[in-house]
């Protein structure tokens, strides 16, 4: 029989969730080594714990359930930490490599703190990434917006700069432009990436808005 401190209500919401997807053995187990990692003993889970522990879980998970159940999963164990309140738009100026580096940094922050998964952080942080050096490579100055999606659990990223504008546009988003710098190769990777993206272009700017999926 196991002895030591007994778990709390949050803990054992936790170890709920987690045997919907999991043996009780297993998700007890995954439970209690994400908390070890992190330093919070048995029995003194909190809340506010949960954002730190959530992602420690995703990754204890990974080879123990299905990858098309995991994103459900995710969505149920942060949902324990109650509703969140909603980020206001964000506007950062982007004129040099380190504003790319700065953006990037936030937008994963801001996906997660939205509840998205390891993957979605990852995505929102790649098309913050490639608008942003897009505007420092060909047409600076110019800013980033980040704000939640409209859809559930989606990021929205707006890119704006008061360059030239964008010639060609079809070809450079259908694949068929070539270019000795690279132009072109960012927006169409965004393009794969995005839940939703659209382009305004013409002699006083361009604009591009996407949303992706956390």
């Amino acid at each position: 029989m196991r002895t030591g401190a007994r778990t709390n209500d949050v803990e054992h919401a936790v170890a709920i969730t987690l045997r919907r997807y999991l043996s009780e053995i297993l998700a007890d187990s995954v439970r209690r080594r994400a908390q070890a990692a992190l330093g919070i003993a048995e029995g003194s889970l909190a809340v506010a714990d949960l954002s730190r522990l959530v992602p420690r879980l995703e990754q204890g998970v990974k080879l123990f359930v299905d990858p098309a159940l995991q994103p459900a999963l995710m969505r149920e164990l942060a949902a324990l930490e109650g509703p969140r309140p909603v980020p206001a738009r964000e506007s950062h100026a982007i004129t040099t490599e380190e504003d790319i580096s700065r953006v990037r940094i936030r937008a994963r922050e801001l996906a997660l703190e939205l509840g998205a998964t390891s993957l979605g952080a990852q995505r929102a942080a790649t098309v913050t990434s490639e608008l942003a050096r897009n505007i420092v490579a060909y047409a600076p100055p110019g800013s980033v917006d980040l704000e939640p999606g409209r859809g559930e659990r989606t990021l929205a990223i707006r890119a704006v700069d008061r360059g030239p504008g964008i010639a060609m546009l079809d070809e450079v988003l259908g694949g068929a432009y070539r270019s000795r710098t690279g132009l072109g190769k960012g927006l169409l990777g965004v393009k794969r990436i995005a839940l939703r993206f659209e382009v305004k272009t013409g002699p006083n700017g361009t604009t591009v808005e996407t949303e992706v999926a956390l």
